[in-house]
């Protein structure tokens, strides 16, 4: 035989009002122990910052630290003033450059129209010309550097002064040549 048991319905309620509780008491346990986890790595982390934060202070008071900031300034307003100038200078010598006739490239130029006959004894160059002091061994090749130079494209003209054979070694002959330059804008 069977019992019958008319309270039944009631005890099952109370079952699940106890699981759902022991879920809620579960839950309120675990959010209370992140909450207290995360206080805690905060707390250190905040101590050890402001440590951190006093050992630096302490670094930047010190009078050697100070001494050296000082030197930085100084050592940092000299930078800045070189700087000024070596922007002034790189301007001057850009400028200077683009006004420049007489070039390395253009003198190299010169050179290699050069009979084999014939060496330069001196060069004066200004702005607008280029004076040179040559000796020779004959009169054709005095006339081969006249024709080379005419053909370079940043000379004018080309003239030959006077020709000497007096004073020279035998057989030598000394000349001046003066190349007038072309204007380059």
């Amino acid at each position: 035989m069977r019992d019958i048991n008319f309270f039944s319905p009631y005890q099952g309620k109370k079952k699940e009002n106890i699981n759902t509780q022991i879920y809620i008491y579960g839950a309120a346990v675990v959010i209370g122990l992140f909450i207290l986890v995360t206080l805690c790595v905060n707390s250190y982390k905040m101590i050890y910052y402001k440590t951190s934060i006093a050992k630096y202070e302490a670094k930047l008071t010190d009078s050697d630290t100070k001494k050296k900031l000082d030197e930085a300034k100084v050592v940092n307003k000299k930078l800045e003033i070189l700087n000024k100038y070596e922007h002034g200078i790189a301007d001057i010598s850009k400028n200077m450059n683009s006004r420049d006739i007489v070039t390395t490239k253009l003198l190299n130029s010169i050179s290699a129209t050069l009979p084999s006959d014939v060496y330069f004894k001196s060069i004066d160059v200004t702005t607008s010309a280029i004076n040179i002091k040559a000796m020779s061994k004959s009169r054709k090749a005095i006339g081969e550097i006249e024709h080379n130079l005419k053909n370079l494209s940043n000379i004018q003209d080309v003239y030959i002064g006077a020709i000497s054979g007096d004073g020279a070694l035998d057989g030598e002959y000394s000349f001046d040549i003066k190349c007038v330059l072309k204007e380059v804008k």
